[in-house]
């Protein structure tokens, strides 16, 4: 289990040629959140990757997905290796474009 801590993150939409870059943050007023992935070991490499779930009602209409973004409580949880599939399904987010 791992967390990447962030401010926010980007996301696309649009068809190619005249793509529209969002930047997507908390819609509380926390100044970081964290994104649940897991990490490994490999030789001197510690690869990584984000989990990402369905989108909620915030971000369905930029994407279908989106990373699974954890407040203070989950992160907590999450590091403790439970397979909860609700973690962050509450999270709010705004976004503007860019």
């Amino acid at each position: 289990m791992g967390l990447s801590p962030v401010g926010g993150f980007y996301e696309w939409t649009g068809a190619k040629g005249h793509r529209q870059l969002h930047f997507i943050w908390s819609a509380r007023n926390e100044e970081s959140r964290f994104l649940a992935g897991l990490a490994s070991r490999w030789r001197d490499l510690l690869p990584c990757t984000i989990l990402t779930r369905a989108a909620n009602q915030d971000m369905q209409d930029l994407h279908n997905r989106m990373p699974v973004i954890l407040n203070g409580e989950e992160r907590d949880t999450w590091l403790g290796g439970p397979e909860d599939p609700s973690l962050g399904v509450d999270t709010r987010i705004r976004h503007h474009l860019v």
